[in-house]
Parts: C-alpha cells; structure tokens; sequence
C-alpha cells in the first residue's frame, strides 16, 4: 500500500518472517543480539527477535542499521560495531556466491506452489545452488523449540497466570501449564541441543555464502482463523541467525510467497550482499515463468 517505508515487528517463531511471505514485502529477522529489546514485552529469551519489514532491501538495511545500537539493558546484546548493512546491500559481491538449497524438516508441509516454485528457483540458479541434507538431529530442532519456550515463557508470565488465568485464552494456558510442569533437566537438554545444531549449521556456512528454503509453508490462508505454519522460519529463530524474506515467488492465486535467504550468525551483512545479489538474478530472470515476480 506504501503507506510507509518500514516498519518494526518481533519475532519468536516466525511472526516477521512468516507475514512477510504472506504480504509480498522483505523481512529481516537479524542475529540474536544485535537490536534491542529493551521495554519489549518477553516472552522467551532466547527466541525473542525485533525484527523489521521494509519494501526494498535498502530500505530494510538502512532501518535496521539504525536500530543496531548497543544497549546495556538487554542482557543478550553483542558488544560489537553495528553490521555495515545499507553499505554491504548495494555491493556487488566479489565471487558469484553459492547458495545450499536446504528442504528442512518441515518440507512435507509445503504446499505444490511452494514446491514448484523452488523447483524453478534452483533451476535459474544453476550451479550457483547445491542442495544441503540437514543433519537428522535438526528433526529434534521443534521439540527443543517448544521446550524452551514454554519453560521461558512460564518463568515470565507464571505471576500473571496465578493472578488472572481466567482472562488469557486456552492455547496460552496450555503453554504456561505445560511449562511450569518442564524439569530443569528437560530445559538444559534443549539448550545443549540447540548448541550442537549452531554447531553444526557453522560447518554447512563454512562450505556456501547462506542457505534457502521457503519462508512460509505457501500462500497466506483464507479467513481470520488462522496464519498458517511458521515452522520454516522458526528453526533459524531457534539457532539465532540472521533471515530474509525475499518476495520473489507467488502461489495459484497469485499471491506472494517468499523466500528466505539464511546467514550465519553475525553475518548479516554479507547476507545483505548475497540476497541484493539474488534478488537482482531472479528479477532478471522473471520472464522464465509466471511463478517468478
């Protein structure tokens, strides 16, 4: 509608990345720690993003480098110089860059679009893309999603839950329930095991420049009832790493679908880079079929 030129949301699943995808506009979920979330209300530590939709690259870039002050009132701030994001995003990369094509555990929930879409995306990068098989510990990656939300969340809103449950609505109470009842056992567990899979997502990045995969499941979902499925983006929410959405596919009824372009951990900037760069090629290529804007 460009009623603005950005605008700021949070993100501890997929809530920038996933309605980016649906409205057709970039999203930028950065690395853990590098904007503020002072006086934003917690939900989980550890999964709380500020995040940022813009309707261009550049446009996102120059928001968010903006916000990438150091602020000693977020306790999960890195101590280092704001990413060069609005210098990195109008470079041109020095090699052509090589992108890992990652399906995820959560592939089998794609839609044909989404499927076909990727298909042809891969298809106009040629060689430029390598496909990427997770290891199979990623498949735990929900699990110790959950775990640790749910016990973080509990921690945050355990006061409010005794004080006025009546008011809150049933998910919620199924989550504060269900946290309340994790072991400090269950909760490191998923720590631990989020560690191994940083880990192991620093080895994938030491081989390509960012890894894809879709933003959304597909096509935003008719009516109010529901948002669709965020678990494309809710992995690298969990691991801390910076994410675009690129709007560069649309669906059988014409409306947008993203695509999510992933760094590695403070890497931002280069991502910036890689995703000018993709974004430039597919636009180029966009004659090659209907499912490309």
């Amino acid at each position: 509608s460009f009623m603005v030129p950005g605008s700021i949301g949070s993100q501890t699943t997929g809530s920038v990345i996933h309605p980016a995808s649906f409205c057709g506009v970039y999203g930028y979920k950065p690395t853990h720690g590098l904007i503020s979330r002072h006086r934003v209300l917690q939900l989980s530590r550890m999964l709380d993003h500020v995040g940022l939709f813009a309707r261009s690259l550049p446009d996102l870039a120059v928001l968010a480098e903006t916000m990438m002050v150091f602020d000693d009132r977020d306790p999960d701030m890195v101590p280092i110089a704001a990413p060069r994001l609005a210098d990195h995003v109008v470079q041109t990369p020095p090699a052509m860059p090589r992108i890992g094509f990652v399906k995820t555990p959560s592939w089998d929930l794609a839609t044909d679009d989404v499927e076909g879409g990727f298909e042809e995306l891969c298809g106009v990068l040629g060689d430029r893309v390598v496909p990427i098989q997770l290891p199979s510990a990623f498949e735990t990656g929900m699990i110790w999603k959950n775990t640790i939300m749910r016990a973080e969340m509990a921690l945050n809103f355990e006061a409010e839950y005794k004080r006025r449950a009546e008011g809150m609505s049933d998910k919620v109470i199924e989550e504060l329930e269900g946290g309340m009842k994790l072991t400090a056992f269950d909760y490191l567990q998923a720590r631990e095991g989020v560690t191994a899979l940083q880990a192991m997502m620093g080895e994938i990045f030491a081989e390509v420049d960012a890894v894809m995969c879709p933003s959304a499941t597909g096509e935003a979902p008719e009516g109010l009832g529901a948002t669709g499925n965020p678990s494309f983006a809710t992995l690298w929410t969990l691991l801390g790493v910076p994410a675009l959405s690129l709007p560069l596919l649309h669906g059988s009824h014409g409306l947008p679908i993203g695509v999510q372009l992933i760094g590695p951990r403070l890497g931002d900037a280069h991502l910036m880079r890689t995703a000018s760069w993709l974004v430039e090629t597919i636009n180029g290529q966009a004659e090659v079929s209907g499912e490309t804007s």
